[in-house]
């Protein structure tokens, strides 16, 4: 729901473009928070609150990558 809000109001306020620009980067940071979660739900039964940590070092991997891939499309 909150995409279509910041979407319309993007749009209403900096036209089209800047909608698209707004979605590739919303698209783009997903990852980070799926990839935490993911490792949270998969990894809490077996090492319990330890999962917290784990996710967030895959979290941050995921983060620099994505980085570093924007980063690289941009030279």
């Amino acid at each position: 729901v909150f995409v279509v809000v910041i979407a319309v109001f993007t749009h209403n306020s900096h036209g089209v473009d800047a909608v698209s620009t707004m979605l590739d980067g919303l698209l783009t940071g997903m990852a980070t928070p799926a990839v935490f979660f993911l490792v949270v739900a998969l990894g809490l039964p077996p090492w319990g609150m330890a999962a917290f940590a784990v996710a967030t070092v895959c979290a941050i991997a995921v983060q620099a990558v994505t980085v570093r891939g924007l980063q690289s499309q941009g030279e």
